[in-house]
């Protein structure tokens, strides 16, 4: 790696490994008197989507790293340059604070993330997962809920059932149960992080948001699905409740109609999708505690 970005900025200080998550791995580096991250992995339309929203959702509000470059690291690994944000990841911060701090903060992140929510969508088209270019890969709303699709695997949910440890019977019990629910969802569409919060929100000392990383889970949809992802219902922690914050806070932007439903409808999608990935990446036990909840709460 070091070779590879000396060629690119002719000399390189510091080169760090720093984080790694399930996609991707992350570096930082200085060059030129700057500081950077390089990111590699083998999805290069999560960075493509990086660019996108660097490009489109970046303003005072949503701040987002400069996406400098991606491209082919080699074979079928990806690279992508993007100038280093300053601040802390909002978790690190979480996990030093006592329980009336940790409630202050967490209302300072969901104000971050109605930033993103009362995003512009008149322009975008589709409903759930993003592609580069901003657009919904699916004709409803329903239509994402139903599909189970991720960009990093071609395997359907019926194809792993057959050949893994998939549980096709729940699958197909917690899905007719979902679909109970689908009249009971708005048409209002609004823009997801898909995964935010914790190592992609970072923080400057005065609780200030200094960026928002990893739009490569961006989705167009309900705002009520980005809460699920910040309080995992099969994990009972110490850490602020999101989602009873949020709706405290009542956001004015929200169609409160049939939240309940809503809620029972996105943990039922939220639960099988985690299923589906932990069995794509043969992720056993993660799998069999999921499972485990699932049929006694679900």
């Amino acid at each position: 790696m070091e070779n590879f970005l000396t060629k690119k900025f002719g000399k390189i200080f510091n080169l760090q490994f720093i984080a790694e998550g399930w996609w991707s791995k992350a570096y930082s580096f200085t060059a030129e008197g700057q500081q950077y991250i390089i990111r590699t992995g083998n999805h290069v339309q999560d960075f493509m989507k990086d660019h996108w929203a660097f490009i489109h959702l970046n303003n005072t509000k949503i701040p987002i790293p400069e996406v400098l470059e991606y491209g082919n690291y080699h074979d079928n690994v990806y690279y992508c340059i993007s100038r280093q944000a300053n601040g802390d990841p909002s978790d690190e911060i979480m996990d030093h604070l006592d329980h009336y701090s940790q409630t202050e903060l967490a209302k300072i992140i969901i104000r971050q993330l109605e930033n993103i929510h009362l995003s512009d969508t008149t322009n975008l088209s589709g409903w759930g997962f993003t592609d580069a270019q901003g657009k919904g890969m699916f004709p409803s709303w329903q239509h994402f809920l139903l599909s189970f699709y991720n960009s990093k695997t071609t395997a359907s949910w019926q194809h792993l059932a057959q050949t893994s440890w998939l549980n096709r019977q729940l699958f197909t019990h917690l899905i007719e149960k979902m679909k109970s629910f689908f009249p009971y969802l708005p048409n209002e569409k609004y823009i997801l992080h898909g995964d935010f919060g914790f190592d992609n929100l970072l923080l400057d000392g005065n609780r200030k948001v200094t960026a928002v990383l990893d739009w490569a889970e961006m989705m167009l949809g309900d705002p009520l699905y980005d809460l699920l992802h910040m309080n995992e219902p099969w994990i009972r922690d110490t850490g602020p409740d999101f989602l009873s914050i949020w709706l405290n806070m009542k956001p004015g932007y929200i169609n409160f109609e049939h939240i309940e439903e809503r809620l029972q409808c996105y943990r039922i999608h939220y639960t099988l999708f985690h299923l589906y990935i932990h069995t794509v990446r043969k992720e056993h036990d993660d799998y069999q505690k999921i499972e485990n909840w699932a049929i006694n709460n679900l």
